[in-house]
């Protein structure tokens, strides 16, 4: 079974795919850049759990730094945390 996705002509380039869409991405300003290829099963579920995991290890980042801050402190991104003095995101 082969699958087709989109990718970013830079992950052609590199042999690194980074983000893919399983169909035409959004047309923004760099659309074009993208180009659809075929892959393998085994090959999309590596970037699926790939995809996955980096979810889920944000996801626990995410938790730990609302565990204990008021309802309004809490973030929804994990772009949002923000370090303290000594670069740490937990407080020390």
């Amino acid at each position: 079974m082969k699958i087709l996705i989109w990718i970013h002509k830079n992950d052609v380039m590199t042999g690194n795919i980074t983000d893919y869409y399983t169909f035409r991405p959004p047309q923004m300003s760099n659309w074009d850049g993208y180009v659809q290829v075929e892959i393998t099963k085994d090959e999309f579920i590596r970037l699926e759990d790939k995809k996955n995991e980096e979810r889920d290890s944000d996801q626990w980042k995410i938790d730990q730094y609302n565990r204990n801050r008021l309802a309004n402190e809490h973030i929804d991104n994990i772009d949002d945390i923000e370090f303290d003095q000594d670069d740490q995101p937990f407080g020390d």
